[in-house]
């Protein structure tokens, strides 16, 4: 079975300018957003989340990719920010998501 491509519509994004902490917080409610769409999409076409298989791309300021294996319970999400040598991973469930960073 391939890969499913949803079609997934995040929101816009947009930083008006400020502050980098400021901006900082604005992305991570942008990338918060929009992972939980993304769930919210897998929910809404209801798809058995453990026996698909995701391999999904969003291009823009912040370019996000979705990452699953079927049979897998666990997917990958990694954010990359434009023109940054910056990159934040999170591991996503049907339930939600977690920055990969905090879990032990």
């Amino acid at each position: 079975m391939g890969a499913v491509n949803l079609l997934y519509q995040p929101i816009l994004h947009f930083c008006l300018p400020c502050v980098e902490q400021k901006s900082m917080i604005l992305y991570n409610e942008v990338i918060s957003i929009d992972i939980l769409n993304f769930i919210r999409t897998i929910q809404q076409y209801k798809q058995d989340f453990y026996s698909a298989r995701f391999d999904t791309q969003y291009f823009g300021d912040l370019e996000m990719t979705f990452k699953k294996e079927a049979s897998c319970l666990v997917g990958h999400c990694r954010v990359s920010f434009k023109g940054e040598d910056k990159v934040i991973d999170y591991l996503f469930t049907e339930n939600g998501y977690e920055l990969m960073s905090e879990i032990y």
